[in-house]
């Protein structure tokens, strides 16, 4: 057996722990977590929900810690402290603040009807303008078809043209004279409809030239009635229509399990306005009716396949909150690929940009937890035996409400099953495709699937901001900062980079570094002590051989000291001159005698005889 000094063991063994621990903390620094940004935000907001006072960073506090059911006592109180009359705002109440708050308090089953009739209200509840109505009656029948609409007369042709109507203030035919044009004074008027044959009735509705045909059909059998509305409405507190506003409070009541048809049509026909893509349109129009465009926009809107941030726009956390939130249940390398990036884009105490608001939507946006029931009943949706839906994918009827859903979805007693990519015959293109001649739409199981296209590499041209991790905007935000990189054709805008956070990693593998080298210090100390009395022996011999001049000579009060030469060992390559100061003398000398006195010395020279052999 071998056994090891002890002298030996213990600063190895303390030095080895300590490189264990620093390997840890190099780990951790590189595999940041979302609990870290948890934990930070429950320190941020402490026992009284922080000293939070604008209702958006209260609302988005209470969804991301819902879980924690002291910190949801406490921002509930909060918020429901500012509310004002059934509202939410800084100064007045406004739509959005109010949205957010509801779909807040929505989600830890506190009750919002109130705060929803106050949505609804007519000073809130708007009619879109810019928006054409039509009403249109169909039949399968060959012949002439009669009809009723509130009492007026109409007569269809077998040509499914209009024949005539009697005369109406509200209803005209249209150009083409298939169709009822509806008059902007009566888009708040319910039309009956009853005909003489079966006949279907829908409304639709033009916007910029281009008609937008909903799905949604009424049918009746002959002498049966239909209804039908202008389903446009927005939300505002002016005489317009405010987009973000709507987007908002359309999501608040689907959340809240109520119907949302009549906001659609505006949502749709307004979102590719290019003043209107700053709200990042795609990303809440794929949450509330679960279109495939919707996600195909949302997916292709990343940058570096990191990050989304919409023109106009200076918050990446912001935009890609609601690209997370929106994609939520999909199976994507996108949504992989984000969060990755911003766990590594944490502060050390775990925060994103020093941010409550942001810190706390993005937790929500991405690793989104179930809350807590502080009272009432909640149970999971699909735990239940329900469905979690897009909003605009279920019935009025069918919406389950005291059920939760992670994600934008609402729970609803049906579902549509969704096909597979094979089953919908597509490709299912990879990280970096896109789809070549067909179009992209959401599977089951997967990623998007390239229908009736073929997947290719995407050419992705990049300026040379984007090429050194930069995105160009008009000004950097508080948590960027300007670099000097082309944006390309763009001149006028800025290229903005992510501050870097200070790093502890280099300090850390600089430390590893030392440790290493104590270790073979330690190892090799031996050869170290002998190299080092070599190098200080020749330097020493060397000095005294080149001095001319003669050391003084001591005061005559002290006693002179025999020095007597130390002996030479024809193995060694140099001589160890003798000591010149009495006050620093050798352990290890000759006596008058002419014996040695033992000591560390002899140790030394010794093991120098063994190496010369």
């Amino acid at each position: 057996m071998i056994f090891m000094n002890k002298k030996r063991v213990l600063p190895v063994f303390f030095i080895f722990l300590l490189v264990l621990v620093l390997i840890s903390v190099v780990a951790a620094d590189t595999n940041r977590t979302a609990e870290e940004s948890y934990t930070c935000l429950k320190t941020k907001l402490g026992d009284n929900c922080g000293t939070l006072t604008n209702p958006e960073e209260i609302s988005f506090s209470l969804l991301a810690m819902a879980y924690d059911s002291g910190i949801q006592s406490d921002c509930k109180s909060k918020l429901l402290d500012k509310e004002k009359s059934n509202c939410w705002g800084d100064d007045d109440c406004d739509i959005k603040s109010t949205a957010l708050a509801i779909i807040a308090l929505n989600n830890i089953n506190e009750n919002v009807d109130n705060e929803i009739k106050w949505l609804l209200n007519d000073d809130r509840k708007k009619v879109a303008k810019g928006l054409e109505w039509y009403l249109q009656i169909d039949t399968n029948s060959e012949f002439e078809m009669d009809c009723t609409i509130n009492s007026k007369d109409v007569k269809i042709g077998a040509d499914r043209r209009i024949k005539s109507i009697s005369s109406s203030t509200c209803l005209t035919k249209d150009s083409t004279g298939y169709y009822l044009k509806i008059s902007p004074t009566c888009y708040d008027d319910n039309f009956t409809i009853s005909c003489d044959q079966d006949f279907i009735s829908n409304t639709f509705y033009k916007a910029r030239g281009i008609y937008y045909v909903s799905d949604r059909i009424s049918t009746a059998s002959a002498g049966g009635k239909t209804n039908e509305k202008v389903n446009g409405y927005c939300f505002s507190t002016s005489a317009n229509c405010n987009y973000e506003a709507s987007l908002w409070a359309t999501l608040a009541l689907a959340k809240a399990g109520k119907p949302i048809s009549e906001f659609l049509a505006y949502l749709y026909s307004e979102g590719d306005k290019s003043e209107n893509q700053k709200y990042f349109p795609a990303a809440f129009l794929y949450m509330l009716s679960d279109e495939d465009e919707y996600a195909t926009d949302v997916k292709n809107s990343i940058k570096q396949r990191r990050w989304w941030q919409q023109s106009n726009s200076n918050d990446k956390y912001y935009d890609s909150s609601l690209a997370l939130l929106s994609l939520y249940n999909l199976d994507m390398d996108e949504i992989t690929n984000s969060k990755e990036y911003f766990l590594n884009q944490q502060a050390d105490e775990g925060c994103w940009a020093d941010s409550i608001k942001k810190t706390a939507f993005l937790l929500y946006a991405g690793w989104q937890k179930p809350a807590a029931v502080l009272s009432g009943t909640i149970q999971n949706c699909e735990t239940a035996g329900n469905h979690c839906v897009a909003a605009a994918s279920c019935t009025s009827a069918n919406i389950r409400t005291g059920y939760t859903c992670l994600g934008a979805d609402i729970c609803c007693s049906t579902n549509v099953p969704q096909q597979t990519c094979a089953e919908k015959t597509g490709s299912i293109c990879t990280v970096g495709q896109t789809c070549s001649g067909g179009q992209m739409v959401v599977a089951s199981g997967t990623s998007l699937c390239c229908v009736g296209g073929i997947c290719t590499s995407a050419a992705v041209i990049q300026n040379e901001c984007q090429l050194n991790a930069g995105t160009c905007s008009a000004s950097c935000s508080s948590s960027q900062e300007e670099k000097q990189f082309s944006c390309g054709a763009s001149s006028a805008l800025k290229c903005c980079t992510v501050k870097q956070v200070k790093s502890k990693t280099g300090i850390i593998i600089l430390l590893i570094i030392l440790i290493i080298l104590v270790i073979l210090a330690i190892i090799f100390r031996h050869q170290l002590q002998i190299w080092a009395f070599r190098i200080k022996s020749r330097f020493s011999s060397g000095k005294a051989q080149g001095s001319s001049k003669r050391p003084p000579s001591p005061p005559s009060s002290y006693p002179s000291l025999n020095r007597p030469r130390m002996p030479v060992f024809s193995s060694m390559p140099a001589r160890f001159p003798t000591r010149q100061s009495p006050a620093r003398q050798s352990p290890s000398v000759l006596s008058k005698t002419g014996k040695k006195i033992s000591g560390e010395f002899d140790d030394v020279m010794k093991k120098l005889r063994e190496i010369g052999k």
